[in-house]
């Protein structure tokens, strides 16, 4: 019994055993099974949609347009097969043989492209930048105020000239003395007469009978002087002269540069209105662009031979383009508004006109630099205060040398005196020297000298920055032909590629994300082509006024 039992029991647990091995097969087979069913509904579903899009792509073009135009039963017509044998495949390494224009038949020129956006500007009045250079040195603020800086300039001249020039002062008094004084020469004689014999006292009574009494000081005392000083000899006058004189030119060099790099920044400014301006003209056609994709997106769509995601793509553009419309005209009225500062106004409507050309100066680097050191006002200014400072050293010297004045006076008062005169007048020559006057003339001796060197240096250092600035405008002019060449050819290469693309997505080839690429890698060729146009003209602006030859 037990035996039986046992064998029961091994029994058991070998059938267990061999059912748990069976499991994994079981479950291989289910999980092979699956993927076989997925992989026979995925050639299903290829195989439909490659016969989907060879029926799309069979589409007449002329059916599209139909549909886009409304045409009745347009859409509802069911596409014939082709009869004439598919375009061959051109490799993609002979594009410039592809026609970048579409050849549709007389019939199927039917949607026609619409205008450009109308610019918000354009009633405006044409402003050239001559005309802005013209308006600029009438009412520009710092060219104002430029101007009074050299009114007083030529008034240094006058002020050292006054050091050679007679000086004459006129001056008046007014005294209430506490009593009047006089004096009567009679009554004095009289006296000394009383105590003479006979006939002499007689004698002397006799003559001071016509004696009158003299106020020597009147109650109320006036007076009245009038002075003249000429200091006809001074020997320090002459170097101030050569100061005032230098000082003058200096500062109308200093207002030819300030003048200079106004008007280059009104230049700059008046460009800046150009790059706007022309991004404007870009956006409003990249606008025109994308709503005629979305037409051709929409006539897609109705024609069963696109999905709506693509009509919705396309507006997407359209507001996209729209929005950078919106973005290009606040550009410009900022523009102008810079161009209205320059001119002090608050607000400047007009629109711009591309100038000529700027040409580009002849010869080399070098002979570049030697031509600035001869234009250049900040040059010359600092060469200006080299020899100001020269003479600041002169005049200090000259001071250790007399000075040689003449003086006259004229006086008037209401007390006569016993001169019995109202008026008295003298003439007096006077010579000054100064022999100390604790060290101060040592000590403006070192301070010009040292200012002589700091001039030098300082002259150095406008060199040296001249030159530099030379060099470096020579380079951002080699930089802006190089990029200007760069830029041309990706505009051509982006225009073609933009076509191409059209071209395709028209028939059913390309997608839309490809189409958005072109237009964008298009619209970016334009912007960088006009940016680096108005660059190379700016640049020839700039080594012009490195040079010291910009011209206004």
């Amino acid at each position: 019994m037990r035996l039986v039992w046992l064998c029961c029991l091994v029994l058991t647990f070998m059938w267990t055993h061999t059912l748990d091995a069976k499991v994994p097969s079981r479950n291989k087979r289910t999980a092979q099974q699956g993927r076989q069913t997925k992989q026979k509904h995925a050639r299903k579903n290829s195989a439909r949609t490659k016969r989907r899009y060879k029926r799309h792509r069979h589409l007449r073009w002329r059916d599209l347009r139909k549909v886009a135009v409304g045409k009745k039963g347009a859409g509802n017509t069911k596409t014939s097969k082709r009869t004439t044998p598919p375009p061959t495949r051109r490799s993609t390494t002979d594009l410039s043989k592809v026609e970048l224009t579409p050849q549709l038949p007389p019939e199927e020129k039917v949607i026609k492209r619409k205008p450009l956006p109308p610019r918000f500007d354009a009633n405006q009045k044409v402003v050239t930048l001559a005309e802005v250079f013209k308006m600029a040195k009438k009412v520009n603020l710092d060219l104002r105020i430029l101007k009074e800086r050299l009114v007083q300039a030529e008034l240094i001249k006058a002020k050292t000239w006054a050091m050679l020039k007679p000086n004459l002062n006129l001056s008046g008094s007014y005294t209430r003395n506490q009593q009047a004084v006089s004096f009567n020469p009679a009554a004095s004689i009289i006296g000394l007469a009383n105590a003479l014999p006979e006939p002499i006292k007689s004698q002397i009574l006799a003559g001071t009978k016509d004696a009158q009494e003299t106020e020597l000081t009147p109650l109320n005392q006036l007076g009245l002087q009038l002075q003249m000083r000429w200091a006809f000899l001074n020997f320090r006058a002459i170097p101030l002269l050569r100061i005032a004189y230098m000082s003058v030119d200096q500062v109308k060099e200093s207002a030819k540069q300030l003048r200079r790099e106004v008007m280059f920044g009104i230049a700059r400014a008046y460009y800046g209105v150009l790059l706007t301006d022309g991004l404007v003209d870009i956006s409003r056609e990249t606008l025109s662009n994308a709503r005629e994709h979305l037409t051709l997106a929409e006539a897609r769509y109705q024609a069963g031979t696109a999905n709506s995601l693509v009509v919705t793509r396309a507006k997407l553009e359209v507001i996209k383009a729209q929005r950078s419309l919106i973005q290009a005209r606040n550009g410009l009225r900022n523009a102008k508004l810079a161009v209205a500062l320059l001119l002090n106004k608050p607000t400047f409507s007009f629109r711009p006109q591309r100038p000529s050309r700027p040409i580009l100066p002849s010869g080399s680097p070098k002979a570049w630099v030697r031509k600035a050191e001869r234009h250049l006002p900040e040059l010359k200014a600092a060469k200006m205060a080299v020899n100001i400072a020269d003479n600041r050293i002169s005049e200090v010297w000259l001071q250790f040398l007399p000075t040689v004045a003449l003086v006259g006076s004229l006086q008037a008062t209401n007390a006569t005196g016993f001169a019995g005169q109202n008026t008295t007048w003298s003439v007096s020559l006077q010579g000054q020297i100064a022999l100390y006057d604790g060290g101060t003339r040592f000590a403006l001796l070192q301070e010009n000298f040292s200012k002589r060197r700091q001039a030098k240096l300082e002259y150095l250092q406008a060199r040296r920055k001249a030159q530099n600035n030379i060099l470096a405008s020579y380079l951002s002019l080699n930089d802006a032909k190089a990029t200007l060449k760069v830029a041309k050819q990706q505009l051509v290469l982006a225009k073609r590629s933009y076509k191409l693309t059209q071209e395709r997505f028209k028939t059913g080839v390309a997608t839309p994300v490809e189409v958005t690429d072109a237009q964008i890698a298009y619209n970016s060729a334009q912007v960088s082509l006009l940016r680096e146009t108005l660059n190379l003209e700016v640049a020839v602006l700039t080594l012009q006024r490195a040079m010291g030859t910009f011209r206004y």
